[in-house]
């Protein structure tokens, strides 16, 4: 009988031998989740004999990843923000880059002393729900509208926050960006937006390209096609001294924040970098048409700060 630990270490030589770099960490995660073990249990029980059926779950699912599917997505579920996602065919996988949007939005919350204040939220693009979710966790009295064009990204958020226990504090619309939303206004406003240009696409790995849904990925000739979308509509939905902020590709941010200001209602603009150095998000503040800081661009401090 071959054990859990034995199991593993087969699975951990063979994904090094395809050029999987994290071979270790995802031949454990897919064998305990052949064998239906808890973290834990995949320490404590590493010299269990298994039964033929985990075998044959476990040669599936290493098939799967070396046609390349993500570990995530063999899983069902992704942690962002310290919290479990599911996710499904029509959601993006989270990645850890994006929780710059939610310190960019806790620091503004922070700086004006807004944590336990009644905040409305509006995250568009939702998907997964990850950003939404995040930003209510951490302020309590907040609610949010988490807008997607895909129905069923939309299911797979509300299951997302069922399971968290953020119901009572969200609706999920259908809808193309903000252009329903007749007479809401939000002070917290996040996108993670499709940027991928679209000669780009067939270039990407293979775990974006084939697994990640294409309406999320494809944003234009440039990239920009959904900013130029939703920036005409942050003035109309976003209140005074509310925060817009916005996930952004390599070498867009820039542009992007050109958008923003070039509305002329009064941005202080920010760019936000992220783990790896690389110009993440842009954020923008929403300022009284006699601030004196009108449309001042910054790049890499708290937004608002000082």
């Amino acid at each position: 009988m071959t054990t859990f630990g034995e199991l593993v270490r087969y699975l951990t030589e063979r994904f090094r031998q395809a050029g999987i770099e994290s071979a270790a960490l995802d031949a454990r995660l897919l064998t305990a989740h052949a064998a239906g073990f808890s973290p834990e249990e995949a320490v404590t029980r590493r010299d269990e004999a298994l039964p033929h059926a985990v075998l044959d779950r476990a040669i599936d699912v290493a098939q799967r990843r070396f046609a390349g599917e993500p570990v995530s997505r063999i899983l069902g579920v992704r942690e962002f923000w310290g919290m479990p996602f599911e996710l499904s065919p029509h959601t993006l996988d989270p990645r850890p880059d994006t929780e710059v949007l939610v310190e960019t939005a806790l620091a503004w919350a922070s700086d004006r002393h807004r944590a336990n204040a009644p905040l409305r939220i509006l995250d568009l693009g939702t998907g997964t729900g990850c950003i939404l979710a995040a930003l209510l966790s951490e302020l309590p009295n907040a609610t949010g509208i988490g807008i997607d064009r895909s129905e069923g990204a939309l299911r797979t958020a509300r299951r997302n926050f069922a399971r968290l226990g953020f119901t009572s504090r969200s609706i999920f619309l259908c809808g193309d960006w903000g252009s329903a939303l007749a007479d809401a206004t939000f002070d917290i406003i996040t996108c993670n937006p499709p940027y991928i240009e679209t000669a780009d696409i067939a270039g990407l790995s293979a775990e974006v390209r084939d697994f990640d849904p294409p309406l999320a990925l494809d944003g234009g000739k440039d990239g920009l096609k959904a900013y130029r979308d939703i920036v005409p509509q942050v003035s109309r939905i976003l209140r005074m001294s509310g925060i817009v902020i916005f996930e952004t590709g390599h070498r867009q941010a820039r542009s992007v924040r050109d958008l923003l200001t070039e509305l002329d209602v009064g941005f202080q603009t920010e760019i936000f970098a992220d783990l790896a150095g690389i110009e993440r998000a842009v954020a923008g503040v929403r300022q009284p048409s006699d601030d004196a800081m009108r449309g001042k661009k910054k790049v890499g401090n708290p937004i608002g700060s000082g």
